[in-house]
């Protein structure tokens, strides 16, 4: 997927890059709940990115701190867990603009992937404590 959208994520909805596939997002991209599958997956260790680009906004609203909103994920399309798990190296790439404003309380990782680069131009609503080890860290109070 490329080019200019605007999506919303919400409950039990899956957005993810399977191994060889590449998400770009140039317009707004709205996370919404703890219930959502956004990321990664993908068999044999095939490549996938997912890029917010200059520009973009990435909006998280009533997450869980527990869980990332964008990891990499079993999807269920290629049947049980036990027997195809997720196997995909997974790059993320930070860009645009970060809006936290409704995200949840707390310091928690947001994004992880084996690769994390890119900084968010704007963050708003929290901080971004660090991007490194393949994790995006941030602080909402």
């Amino acid at each position: 997927l490329a080019g200019d959208c605007d999506m919303t994520i919400d409950a039990h909805g899956q957005f993810f890059g399977y191994d060889g596939g590449d998400i770009t997002i140039n317009g707004t991209l709205t996370l919404n709940g703890a219930l959502h599958r956004t990321g990664f997956d993908g068999l044999a260790g095939g490549a996938s990115s997912f890029t917010m680009r200059a520009g973009s906004t990435l909006v998280v609203s009533g997450n869980s701190t527990s869980t990332p909103v964008i990891r990499e994920i079993w999807s269920g399309m290629n049947g049980l867990a036990a027997d195809n798990p997720t196997d995909v190296a997974s790059t993320f790439v930070c860009g645009g603009t970060l809006d936290l404003t409704n995200a949840a309380s707390g310091s928690y990782d947001l994004i992880t992937a084996d690769t994390v680069s890119g900084a968010f131009a704007t963050v708003i609503g929290g901080t971004v404590n660090s991007y490194a080890g393949g994790v995006v860290n941030v602080t909402v109070s």
